[in-house]
């Protein structure tokens, strides 16, 4: 398996635990679409601009950590889909601490099957 379709692996699996355990699910449900379409991953960045304009500041901090969880996710789809502007090419190495924060709020213990293979897979490596 290639470093990006590990990714856009443990990025589904992601989203399949988040859907079911977080309140919102308007964007996990949008980002699981655009996930699943490859012709619609450019959409992602509309997606990130929807989030990234909302005002967090009165937000709790379970919803800050999964909008952050979801634009990590937003921006390395975009990025996958080959774009002429990517965002940062550190976008991917960010859905990891992001989903673990989340998780580790909501107690979600599950997430620790996927933090593994995305280890074995070679995602947030450094070098």
């Amino acid at each position: 398996m290639n470093y990006s379709s590990a990714i856009l692996e443990v990025i589904g699996d992601l989203l399949a635990i988040f859907i079911n355990r977080c309140e919102n699910k308007t964007n996990l449900n949008k980002l699981k679409l655009i996930l699943e379409n490859k012709g619609s991953w450019q959409k992602a960045y509309d997606l990130f601009d929807e989030m990234r304009s909302k005002n967090k500041e009165t937000l709790s901090l379970d919803k800050k950590l999964q909008i952050q969880f979801e634009e990590s996710c937003a921006k390395t789809i975009f990025n996958l889909s080959g774009p002429q502007a990517p965002f940062d090419p550190d976008s991917p190495f960010w859905v990891i601490p992001k989903a673990i924060a989340l998780a580790n709020l909501l107690r979600i213990e599950e997430i620790n099957e996927i933090i593994i293979k995305a280890g074995k897979a070679g995602i947030n490596e450094t070098n």
